[in-house]
């Protein structure tokens, strides 16, 4: 065991002399190990990031992105580079200066797996940005419906809304998104949620141009007739826009005005 220990705590010295990091001879900083521990995170090579760690590399480091050692684990899927740093006390609700935390950056840019271990090992679920916004709203307004299933499956609220009163299926409907919509629709979310503005799903899905996504969202109760406040209907929407498709099914299902 001890063999081993030194083995790999001179792989990982070989891996800063590899990288540039340190000359041959010299006492590595903490800097210099933490860009190490970077290319041993790409290269998903635990021994290595657990050496480095014992070698004084922070586990909660944040790069010149201000992404965290785990963060960026989570957007290369390496899920045992994760695992590593986790065990290794890496903070799993760590937050980059805009408040994104680890599961709305996998959530953005990661993978199904890494939602499902950040879940597994006890990520905040309800975190939210300085504006209010989710992890599936991070997903959402990405397009990610694979990650969407894996928050979901978690037990994410779909009808959360942020400072703005937006919500997922929103931001989903905006995209055009009619795949996404429905998932969200078959797990409850209110189609007729309107945020401060009174704009609501059906009315970016109008914007979008996606006959589909209004389609899938009348099909679910979305109603063509909600006062819009001082916005516009759905169906003047679809009429500006010369949205004859848009506009025919809109009066199909009852729009007035």
């Amino acid at each position: 065991m001890l063999r081993n220990n030194i083995r790999t705590i001179a792989g990982a010295f070989c891996l800063l002399a590899a990288t540039g990091a340190i000359g041959a001879h010299a006492t590595p900083d903490r800097t210099t190990l933490e860009r190490a521990m970077i290319k041993a995170i790409s290269d998903g090579d635990s021994p290595a990031i657990e050496s480095l760690i014992k070698l004084g590399a922070n586990a909660d480091a944040h790069d010149q992105q201000d992404h965290t050692m785990l963060m960026l684990a989570e957007i290369q899927n390496q899920q045992t580079a994760a695992l590593t740093l986790i065990a290794h006390g890496a903070n799993i609700n760590a937050k980059t200066k805009s408040g994104l935390t680890v599961l709305m950056v996998t959530a953005l840019e990661g993978s199904p797996e890494g939602v499902k271990t950040l879940l597994a090992k006890g990520a905040n679920l309800d975190a939210k940005t300085k504006d209010g916004n989710t992890a599936l709203m991070a997903a959402a307004h990405r397009d990610h419906i694979e990650n969407i299933q894996a928050l979901i499956d978690g037990g994410a609220n779909v009808n959360d809304r942020n400072k703005q009163g937006e919500t997922p299926l929103m931001w989903m409907a905006e995209r055009g998104d009619s795949n996404g919509a429905l998932l969200l629709l078959e797990k409850k979310a209110n189609p007729n949620a309107q945020d401060a503005d009174g704009d609501n799903a059906l009315v970016r899905a109008v914007e979008s141009g996606s006959v589909e996504t209004v389609k899938v969202l009348l099909s679910h109760g979305a109603n063509p007739n909600l006062d819009p406040g001082m916005g516009h209907t759905p169906l003047e929407t679809a009429i500006m826009a010369h949205s004859d498709t848009i506009t025919q099914i809109l009066k199909d299902a009852g729009a007035a005005r």
